[in-house]
């Protein structure tokens, strides 16, 4: 399914929609963490992250449509690398096959704006996206062992990294 995908900065109208998103069941189930997320701490994240210039995050648009979130976080220019992550909210966009052009949008970004050539993350081992990234070209880094605890379940966490070649279309404005 090809939909026109884009990013756009979080603003202050967005942090409603993101905090209701981020904490529903089918997204939290993928994540690190199950934050019980208020409105109060929501804008202090919001805050916090406005003006920290070691990271990014975007809303996610599908055909102008808000659907989800992306972020690239730990930008390290010297060592060229940055982590990412994301997720869709939007019920509508859920199993769309839409990550493919998502992560296409974001590596452009990434190699074309950023300038970074190596993107890192981690993801759950029960994460069904994980098929997805080694098709991509992600690989794990088998030196990092970790786990999480998640509602007394103890998950594996995987450490995925990819090199990114240019490919001279520029993502964002």
């Amino acid at each position: 399914m090809y939909m026109n995908i884009t990013f756009k900065k979080i603003e202050e109208e967005d942090l409603e929609l993101l905090r209701k998103w981020r904490m529903q069941d089918y997204v939290t189930k993928y994540m690190l963490t199950d934050p019980i997320i208020t409105k109060e701490s929501q804008i202090e994240w919001y805050r916090k992250i406005s003006d920290d210039n070691s990271r990014r995050d975007y809303v996610i648009y599908a055909d102008d449509i808000k659907i989800g979130y992306y972020g690239i976080t730990n930008i390290d220019y010297e060592a060229s690398s940055c982590e990412t992550g994301f997720y869709i909210g939007n019920d509508d966009y859920r199993g769309k096959g839409l990550f493919k052009e998502i992560n296409n949008f974001a590596e452009n970004l990434i190699i074309n704006n950023l300038r970074l050539n190596v993107v890192k993350l981690v993801a759950l081992e029960k994460n069904p996206i994980l098929r997805t990234y080694y098709k991509l070209g992600y690989i794990e880094d088998r030196d990092l062992k970790d786990a999480v605890n998640k509602n007394g379940e103890i998950h594996n966490v995987f450490h995925l990294s990819k090199t990114l070649v240019n490919n001279k279309n520029n993502a964002y404005d």
